[in-house]
């Protein structure tokens, strides 16, 4: 996903941070606007490709019998 783009001493986070987004607004806004568009059309592809498998994964482990076990266990320990 890109977040991380460097690593810097915390003393001098602000003056890299700073020193990124004065490069970045250098840029062609147009060039700029439309590589940003396609990373986010890039993620959102990837996210529809799996959007099925990731609901199925996350169903099975809410409604499977382990954590069916572990929620009534519970529900059974706040009724008291």
């Amino acid at each position: 996903m890109g977040l991380f783009t460097a690593v810097t001493a915390p003393s001098e986070v602000e003056e890299t941070a700073l020193a990124k987004a004065v490069s970045l607004a250098a840029l062609p806004r147009l060039a700029f606007a439309h590589s940003k568009n396609q990373r986010g059309f890039a993620l959102r592809r990837e996210i529809r490709a799996n959007i099925a498998p990731m609901i199925d994964n996350l169903l099975d482990a809410w409604f499977g019998a382990e954590a069916q076990a572990i929620l009534r266990t519970t529900a059974e320990r706040l009724k008291r």
